[in-house]
């Protein structure tokens, strides 16, 4: 069972935040979570849903190669065929979404043509 954590704190203990703290807050709101968001939207406009959808799908790369970098893990042949599968699987899906979108745009030429 998790208890609730209960914190004693006299009021005259608080101090001001200090106006470096509150730049870093402001900062991280704007650049991490609006810029970001709108990036976000923007893609998701012109390359459409589906492809930012497979994005998803990039984030334990990232993980893993993020993870060599920076904590020094070592790269293992299961990351290796982990990462080929991953990158098969985006291409094969973005190759069937052009197919589709090629063989829609033919379709609507030949209707227009009639």
């Amino acid at each position: 069972m998790i208890a609730p954590v209960i914190v004693d704190v006299e009021p005259s203990k608080i101090q001001e935040p200090v106006l470096s703290a509150l730049i870093s807050v402001v900062l991280l709101g704007v650049l991490s979570t609006a810029l970001a968001t709108v990036l976000y939207f923007r893609l998701v406009k012109t390359s459409g849903p589906a492809f930012v959808f497979l994005l998803n799908y990039l984030i334990p790369v990232w993980a893993v190669l993020l993870g060599i970098v920076i904590l020094d893990e070592h790269l293992e042949a299961r990351h290796l065929l982990a990462l080929c599968l991953i990158l098969a699987g985006v291409l094969v899906s973005q190759l069937e979404y052009h197919r589709f979108r090629s063989g829609d745009e033919a379709g609507s030429e030949a209707r227009s043509a009639v």
